[in-house]
């Protein structure tokens, strides 16, 4: 009859172990999983600051410059000199980048891109960067008038940043934010 009782408490306190073990095996592959080499999170892609960031790129607009309209541009034009950091695995250009992630607005219409031959001014428009590389680069545009201020909008592709907001689910770009520049005149 002792040997029964005795069994109880071994057969009860085994059941309990086996409970814990069941629930240690889930303890463990997490804590192995931080151990393993971790890979890049994706971004969170924003628009602030000057400073566009993507998983593909990060974009810092560094200077603006305003040409006034002369014998060589008649009208005026603006130009936005920025650095493009690739933060991606395959290979970019700054331009090809900039024109995808960038619409400039001049009351409420799209501008032109134009062409400014300037020394000062960066031109790495098709230099191939790959992963983690940076360079400086310059985009003009035509502006409408002198006086009215510039918004830059910054988009980015669903597929590039996925959301879940319903509102954007039909679009085939979301809306990142936007800065306002003023002409220096």
């Amino acid at each position: 009859m002792k040997k029964r009782w005795l069994s109880v408490p071994i057969i009860l306190s085994s059941g309990l172990l086996a409970g814990c073990s069941f629930v240690n095996p889930g303890a463990n592959r997490q804590s192995k999983s931080t151990n393993q080499k971790t890979t890049s999170q994706p971004v969170k892609a924003s628009f602030e600051n000057n400073i566009l960031k993507t998983n593909q790129a990060t974009i810092k607009i560094t200077a603006v410059k305003t040409t006034r309209p002369n014998q060589t541009y008649p009208q005026p034009i603006i130009t936005f000199i920025y650095k493009t950091t690739n933060n991606g695995s395959t290979s970019i250009t700054p331009q090809s980048t900039w024109k995808k992630s960038f619409n400039a607005l001049q009351q409420g219409n799209q501008l032109p891109t134009t062409t400014l031959k300037d020394p000062s001014i960066p031109d790495n428009n098709q230099r191939q960067l790959q992963s983690n590389q940076s360079v400086e680069n310059a985009t003009s545009y035509q502006l409408k008038n002198q006086t009215d201020p510039v918004t830059l909008q910054a988009t980015i592709s669903k597929s590039e940043q996925p959301f879940s907001d319903s509102k954007q689910q039909n679009l085939d770009t979301i809306t990142l934010g936007s800065q306002i520049y003023n002409i220096k005149q």
